[in-house]
Parts: structure tokens; C-alpha cells; sequence
């Protein structure tokens, strides 16, 4: 089963009997049988057919629609929340002493996947510096399970991440790219590019697996359950920033797979260039399906969620 990207905005997609088409200002780019379409990432500005929507709906693939930054709009999809998991969801956030546990059991991997990311590159670059800092998480994170309240447990999830992207510059090449820290919207640089980009294509894998295990994204625990974001979505997010996305991205600028000349500026915000876009989507698509860190890890970790949700709820 394959995911079929069309990320530009004079691209179509239709269906021929059994075949998927797509077209670019009306010239053939490819065609595959509809059949071995898992699902399609389009921009929001493309076209496609009805009969191709209705086709992949009735064999429960998916459309996800994206902005021309390809950050998420929305989704087509079969699957719905389980009433079930939604109750669960609704206790946990009303019972202080479940919320607390929930919130840390997602810090807490947040911050061990970032220990990881440093010590791994610690001995990929042979830094001392990297290492220190991996140590200075570590006491954070035994702090983190002394917490008393979801607030202080909170507070460790930004004290982690100033540390953790603190030490970006000790890991890609200086030579190459030029770190000043973290910036989000707009990105600043093609280090911040990539990773906003990355974090797009994470939070459409996420919505789809939390969609087929029933959970309901309005219902969150770390974030806030404001009505204005899909707080349980953000929330998971947490769980696979650095073992798959911050790792992906940094692999790719490490060994050179995608370079500078793959980003350009428009205005004061740095982008993809159509060929970055290109050499992203094969790296990605490459990287997702291995059990370590792609789809079959991500459905893992959240069935695991689940089962810890129920768990508290039975304490």
C-alpha cells in the first residue's frame, strides 16, 4: 500500500476504472491501481474527483488535505471515536490524580527520547558537551517524578526543551547551516524549516492511528482543553517529536540528504524548495516503514496510551 503526495496547487487526481491518475496543468506525472492506495496527502488548492474520494472511502483509505506549507486542514476518513474511550477521556480530566499520572507518563517519554537524540549524537560527533546535557536532562526527569501537581510536571516539559534545542548547534554541520534556536511560525531557518515541515507530516500520522483507536483528539491532558485545537493530538505529538521526527530530520541534514540549496526564503520565512519537498517525502516515506520508529511504532505507543488510560481509570 503506497501514500500518494500531491503537494502542488495545479496538481489533479482522478480515477480511470481501476486506476488512480495525476495529472500536473492537465500533463500525466503517474497512475497506479486505486486499489494500492493507502491513502493521499493533497494541498488544499489541488483538485480531486468525487469518484476517487468515494473509491478509497469505501476501501478505508484516507485523504488528508494540507496548507501550501503543508501543515494539516483536515481529514476523509471512515473511522470515529469510540464512546468508550471518550468516557475515559472525560474522567481522566476531571480526576486530578489521573490527569497528573497521564501528564507525566507523556513528559516523561518526551524527555527520554530526548536523551536519547543528545547521547546519540554525543557519540556521533564525539561531544562532551552533548553528553552533559543528555545528564543534565536525566536529573530533570527524576525531578519530573517527584512532581505533586500537573502544573510543576508542566513546567519541566519547557525547562527540557530550552536545553535540548540548546545543544542543535553541537549537532548539525556549522558549515552548512547556522543555528539561533528555535523558531516556530514563522520558520527562520532551513534547520526550523525542516523541522515545522517534519512536524506537519507527524501530526497526520497521529490523527490517523488516534482516529482507528477510537480516542477523541478534543480531549487532551497535557495541552489544554481550550475548544480552539485538537488538545489530544498535540498531546501525543509529545510522545514521537525526537525518536521519529527531530531524528529523521537531523539524519537527513547530517548525511547531507537534504542541503541548503533545498530551502529558500519568501519574505522573511524559509521554505522547502519543490526538490527539498521531494527528497523530504522519499526520506520520510523510507523511515516510516521501519518497525523502530515509523506507522507500526507510532500505533504501538499509542495502543500502549490507551492501555495506560484504562489502567488509571481502574486505580
Amino acid at each position: 500500500m503506497s501514500v500518494v503526495y500531491v503537494t502542488k496547487d495545479a496538481g489533479s487526481i482522478h480515477q480511470e476504472g481501476g486506476r488512480l491518475i495525476i495529472k500536473e496543468n492537465g500533463t500525466f506525472l503517474a497512475g497506479m491501481p486505486i486499489k494500492n492506495v493507502e491513502g493521499i496527502v493533497v494541498t488544499s488548492n489541488a483538485s480531486i474527483s468525487s469518484k476517487v474520494i468515494h473509491s478509497l472511502l469505501k476501501q478505508s483509505s484516507y485523504i488528508v488535505f494540507t496548507d501550501w506549507q503543508g501543515r494539516y486542514e483536515g481529514t476523509l476518513c471512515a473511522g470515529r471515536s469510540s464512546l468508550r474511550m471518550v468516557e475515559l477521556q472525560m474522567k481522566a480530566c476531571s480526576h486530578v490524580p489521573s490527569l497528573l499520572q497521564i501528564v507525566k507518563y507523556i513528559l516523561q517519554r518526551k524527555i527520554k527520547n530526548q536523551i536519547f537524540i543528545l547521547n546519540l549524537f554525543a557519540k556521533y560527533r564525539k561531544s562532551i558537551k552533548l553528553k552533559d546535557a543528555a545528564k543534565r536532562l536525566k536529573v530533570h526527569l527524576e525531578q519530573l517524578a517527584l512532581a505533586a501537581e500537573c502544573n510543576e510536571a508542566r513546567g519541566f516539559e519547557g525547562i527540557c526543551a530550552k536545553e535540548y534545542f540548546s545543544m542543535y548547534g553541537e549537532i548539525i554541520d556549522k558549515k552548512e547551516f547556522k543555528w539561533k534556536g528555535r523558531n516556530r511560525q514563522p520558520s527562520r531557518d532551513p534547520v526550523n524549516a525542516l523541522l515545522n515541515y517534519s512536524y506537519a507530516f507527524l501530526e497526520r500520522e497521529v490523527r490517523l492511528i488516534a482516529l482507528g483507536t477510537g480516542l477523541d483528539e478534543r480531549y487532551g491532558f497535557l495541552h489544554t482543553n481550550n475548544g480552539r485545537k485538537d488538545s489530544l493530538i498535540f498531546d501525543l505529538m509529545e510522545l514521537f517529536r525526537q525518536s521519529v521526527s527531530d531524528r529523521l530530520v537531523l539524519n537527513c541534514l547530517s548525511r547531507k540528504t537534504i542541503k541548503k540549496e533545498d530551502f529558500h526564503m519568501e519574505g522573511d520565512t524559509c521554505l522547502l524548495t519543490d526538490a527539498g519537498k521531494r527528497k523530504w517525502i522519499e526520506s520520510y516515506e523510507k523511515w516510516m516503514q521501519s518497525d523502530e520508529h515509523g506507522r507500526s511504532y507510532l500505533e504501538k505507543e499509542i495502543r500502549d496510551f490507551c492501555s495506560f488510560l484504562e489502567q488509571v481509570q481502574k486505580k
